[in-house]
């Protein structure tokens, strides 16, 4: 009758779908995209979308781990902590995969995201390609391994009703103050450890602030208008 009992609470406690926990909370599915986006659209834009000074054709990360730690208060030290599933490499631009995860309904104010090097990126951990508005071409290989920290003062909820979420890598902030002019151009302009390093330098530094978590309010999969004016965690702490 006991054992009758205990499954009828456990069957009870997940009649939402919910998976219990050891502690007994139930856990949501979550879903989170990964993709590039622009805050200066004359700046920088992105596949098809127009001319500006530098067009993103396409760009690639290899990835390790991302987490997201819930917490009440954001000045704590960081709770439970949940893994969002990560391929070894995810493309930036184009159409974002969704990628899914579960975690226990609650406030969370950090999430961790760890580059890997990557065989298909040639052992590094970010390429990216495009065309400049003079029309010449421009290949970045980095092999800048890091893990990255998303923070925010005020806690963000997640629940069934907050469940989706896009984290934007802001292409704008890869180029801002970028001199180009100064590139070594052979075949076009090649940044790697060997060739124009002093702007991989540069752009290795500005990628690691532009990240950003928005959350997808309308569970389209993409960084709407009005969802990229609210930012809920950022990389960009300074």
């Amino acid at each position: 009758m006991k054992r009758l009992l205990l499954a009828f609470g456990l069957l009870a406690a997940c009649k939402d779908g919910g998976i219990l926990t050891e502690t007994g909370n139930p856990e949501l599915d979550g879903k989170m995209q990964l993709a590039a986006h622009t805050s200066d659209a004359d700046a920088v834009a992105l596949g098809t979308e127009g001319s500006a000074e530098v067009v993103v054709d396409s760009a690639t990360v290899g990835l390790e781990r991302l987490r997201l730690f819930q917490g009440q208060g954001c000045q704590t030290p960081a709770g439970s902590n949940f893994d969002v599933s990560v391929p070894d490499t995810l493309s930036l631009v184009g159409p974002p995969d969704t990628l899914g995860f579960s975690a226990q309904e609650g406030n969370f104010c950090r999430l961790h995201i760890k580059f890997s090097v990557a065989p298909e990126l040639d052992d590094g951990t970010l390429e990216v390609s495009g065309t400049l508005d003079d029309h010449t071409s421009f290949r970045l290989h980095s092999k800048h391994v890091q893990q990255l920290e998303l923070r925010s003062d005020t806690a963000f909820s997640f629940s069934a009703e907050n469940s989706s979420f896009v984290l934007g890598f802001d292409a704008a902030r890869w180029f801002e103050g970028i001199a180009w002019d100064q590139a070594e151009i052979t075949d076009g302009i090649v940044i790697d450890a060997d060739n124009n390093a002093d702007l991989l330098s540069d752009i290795e530094a500005q990628f690691d602030k532009s990240l950003d978590l928005f959350a997808d309010t309308n569970g389209n999969g993409l960084l709407d208008e009005d969802e990229s004016e609210t930012v809920l965690a950022t990389s960009d702490t300074e």
